[in-house]
């Protein structure tokens, strides 16, 4: 039996076993808090002094620690994973932009598991997998929503706005203003929600914008309290883990006063948020079981993000299931009930690129070793803050993590989804750089339209039917009352390419947008605009919002029969070709231009993520 299927069969047993025992203290509600950038060191079980975390640190004398926990480097794979109980690649999530950021609407997510089982979803916090159907959370299984677009404060799609009045949030799609910290939006909004469940089951997931965990301290306890104040503390699973990583602070990466600085503390781990080192994605994970199961205990077993979806799932029969690539219902280790399997084999990557790469910043973990780039290893049971590279020492150990990850690779190449389209109807929609699909630099941040950074893609689409529409391509959002061209960028004309038509708009020096009429058939195509200064430099368009066209042009009637004895004549449907514009790139199978990427460096393709 080839080996693949051995795995899955064995895997699948596992599962079946887990979901027999998981009735014994399952849970009917749950509320997951998946934080960004909270790092080992940040918490007080780490040994910090100065973490200041005293009721996370009760959470967890209450909770199963799992201590072998793994994030990933990046948020985006990192909150897919969690998401959707898929190793990242395969949930087609690899990136922090480029378009390999977006959760495609084909991917089964936790949310949608429950909201069939009748039970009530909500997310409150940051996303960052996408701004239009059907990435957002509202369309991946979440009925109750508060976020804000993009994926972090200062994000493209982010509201610019912040004043004393507050800040501006999406509140089930509607833009409302609230006061306060982003944290405390967050918790308050998840305490208002669990306030009106009363006996009916919910999934709750808070997710707030980065911050000092602390200062997220006081509000989960907070939430907590409420929660069991309400008497669902016996009935609800709290999960709390952080998707990524610490971020390198100042003082680590040597800014500053080096003499007055503080030393930074690690935990005894190296690296950081976006680095394959153990800094980057080794974080706590807390299981709070509405039975007090082993409460207090530290679980050694190896687990990943990708275990969180089919684990929630079994405590609370939910339907779910697995195949390979799968995250691991860890009930049984968790309760204890069962024995931890041996041999397991996880992989974290920071690829942040259009095209994965073998080996790009990877680290492949098995029974306490793991292997970096290929050729670092390390022996994380004598040397968790990986000081000695024994490599040269262990050749037969390289050997074998490489042939384990050689197949990984293999099969997670075969299974990875094609990009996330987003969908065009009867809704407007807008679109914003941050969910470009490209292979060159980004513009993600509101401080790129600003600078007039020289970036571009595409935005790839999907019709269920031939549409006329209105595309209105802008260099600010929405609100923000300021002409295109400035002494950053002097635009003088604004450019769209959407299905066939390739169109040129001049722009006046006071043009705050450029509209433009186009046809795309149905299926599967992309919009794309730019805007040129007199000199031919471009700068892509920010922003495209995009409608059905109200007032359609006229069908055009049907060409006169071609006379033999006349020569062809040039028309307005079939101009010259004009040696200004690009030809068109070469398409792949799917009508979108083939994706060819050259070996890259060890920081090729990446760009600066989010702050």
């Amino acid at each position: 039996m080839p080996r693949m299927q051995v795995r899955f069969l064995a895997f699948s047993l596992l599962v079946l076993t887990g979901c027999a025992r998981a009735a014994e203290g399952s849970a009917s509600s749950v509320l997951m808090v998946l934080l960004r950038g909270a790092g080992w060191e940040q918490w007080g079980l780490s040994g910090n002094p100065d973490a200041g975390t005293p009721k996370l640190d009760r959470l967890a004398r209450e909770s199963v620690l799992l201590q072998a926990f793994h994030g990933q480097p990046l948020v985006a794979p990192a909150l897919a994973s969690a998401l959707s109980g898929l190793e990242a690649q395969r949930a087609g999530v690899w990136s922090e932009g480029g378009g390999r950021h977006l959760l495609a609407g084909s991917v089964r997510t936790l949310a949608e598991a429950a909201m069939e089982a009748g039970v009530t979803t909500a997310w409150f916090g940051s996303w960052g997998l996408g701004d239009a159907d059907p990435c957002r959370p509202q369309d991946q299984g979440f009925t109750k929503v508060l976020s804000h677009a993009g994926a972090f404060r200062g994000a493209m799609g982010d509201r610019w706005e912040r004043d004393e009045s507050g800040s501006l949030w999406l509140a089930d799609s509607k833009d409302e203003r609230r006061k306060g910290s982003d944290a405390t939006i967050c918790f308050r909004a998840a305490r208002d929600f669990i306030g009106r469940q009363a006996e009916k089951p919910f999934l709750c997931v808070v997710s707030p914008p980065e911050g000092p965990l602390a200062a997220m301290d006081e509000a989960i306890g907070d939430l907590w309290e409420h929660v069991s104040g309400l008497g669902l503390g016996k009935k609800t699973l709290l999960v709390v883990t952080s998707l990524t990583g610490s971020v390198k602070p100042v003082a680590a990466s040597g800014e500053g006063d080096k003499g007055s600085a503080k030393p930074v503390f690690t935990g005894g781990r190296r690296g950081f948020r976006g680095e394959p080192y153990e800094g980057g994605h080794a974080v706590p994970c807390l299981w709070r079981w509405p039975d007090g199961t082993r409460a207090g205990t530290r679980e050694p077993f190896p687990s990943s993000l990708a275990d969180l979806a089919p684990t929630v799932a079994a405590a609370t029969a939910w339907k779910w299931s697995v195949g390979p690539g799968s995250g691991m219902d860890l009930t049984a280790v968790l309760r204890g009930t069962g024995p931890a399997p041996a041999g397991r084999l996880l992989v974290m990557e920071a690829q942040d690129i259009p095209l994965p790469q073998p080996w790009r910043r990877t680290s492949v973990q098995r029974d306490g070793w793991t292997l970096l780039h290929g050729r670092e290893l390390y022996d994380l049971r004598s040397d968790p803050a990986q000081r000695s590279d024994v490599a040269q020492r262990f050749p037969d150990k390289v050997k074998e993590l490489s042939a384990a990850y050689d197949a990984w690779w293999q099969e997670a190449a075969a299974a990875r989804p094609v990009a996330a389209r987003f969908r065009l109807g009867k809704d407007p929609v807008t679109f914003t750089s941050a969910d470009w699909q490209g292979r060159g630099l980004r513009a993600v941040r509101a401080e790129d339209a600003r600078l007039a950074t020289r970036a571009a893609g595409a935005w790839l689409v999907e019709l269920s039917e031939p549409m006329p529409l209105l595309v209105t391509l802008r260099r600010w959002p929405q609100g923000e009352e300021r002409s295109i061209a400035d002494e950053s960028f002097a635009a003088v004309a604004a450019r769209i390419r959407a299905g066939t038509a390739d169109l040129t708009l001049p722009l006046a020096a006071k043009d705050k947008e450029a509209v433009f009429r186009v046809a795309l058939p149905a299926g599967p195509g992309s919009v794309q605009g730019w805007f040129r200064d007199k000199d031919g430099a471009t700068i892509g368009a920010y922003f495209a919002d995009i409608q059905i066209d109200p007032t359609p042009p006229p069908a055009l009637p049907p060409p006169p029969a071609a006379d033999p004895a006349k020569p062809p004549t040039e028309t307005p449907e079939n101009p010259p070709a004009d040696p200004a514009v690009p030809p068109e790139p070469d398409p792949g199978s799917d009508g979108e231009p083939k994706e060819v990427e050259a070996e890259p460096s060890a920081d090729a393709g990446s760009t600066p993520g989010p702050p």
